[in-house]
């Protein structure tokens, strides 16, 4: 619910249709989800949904998270945690309406110094925490996410991040989307 945070007054804005869920795989952090939902005054505008986001869509479905109906989908130092990666990022994608945006923050490392002394030393330390530093998701995500008429050809750059948290905010580049909710949904793993 920390991102919540960030958004109180403006979620208190939108109209009483626009609604957040709040997703994670554990009951404990959901409870302190819920804490913070209450407290910020939101419990009738926050889903707090138990699920694991790679399950697929038909599950997804089931617990209320549609295909194209997020307008914002958010993930919180959570992807370089999750084994199945690839599929979470596609599950996260197929939930937005088009031109929606993906936001995504998360740990990672300095790729151009990888091999350095303390960049080996960060990737281990993170390592037996389970947050593991993986050049192929910063490749991954801007691929799907880059221009639909250049992704054949995209020559990505190698990116040089500090060694500390990143974040990036990626909108899905297709034709503006219509009746779509104002500020649908937003999944966030902690």
């Amino acid at each position: 619910a920390r991102d919540v945070e960030f958004v109180a007054d403006h979620l208190k804005s939108l109209p009483r249709s626009a609604r957040v869920a709040l997703c994670d795989l554990s009951p404990a952090l959901l409870a302190q989800a819920k804490l913070r939902v209450d407290k910020l005054g939101l419990a009738d505008r926050v889903d707090l949904i138990q699920c694991d986001i790679t399950a697929g869509p038909a599950a997804l479905a089931k617990l209320g998270l549609r295909s194209k109906d997020s307008a914002v989908v958010a993930c919180s130092y959570c992807l370089t945690m999750i084994p199945a990666w690839k599929a979470a990022v596609d599950a996260m994608l197929d939930l937005l309406v088009d031109d929606g945006a993906l936001c995504l923050i998360d740990f990672t490392q300095r790729f151009d110094r990888a091999s350095t002394l303390v960049e080996r030393v960060y990737k281990a330390w993170f390592g037996l925490d389970g947050v593991y530093f993986n050049r192929d998701q910063v490749d991954y995500v801007a691929a799907r996410t880059a221009p639909e008429q250049t992704r054949r050809s995209v020559a990505l750059p190698k990116l040089a991040s500090a060694s500390r948290p990143s974040a990036s905010s990626t909108r899905r580049p297709t034709s503006r989307s219509t009746g779509a909710t104002l500020a649908a949904r937003s999944v966030s793993y902690t």
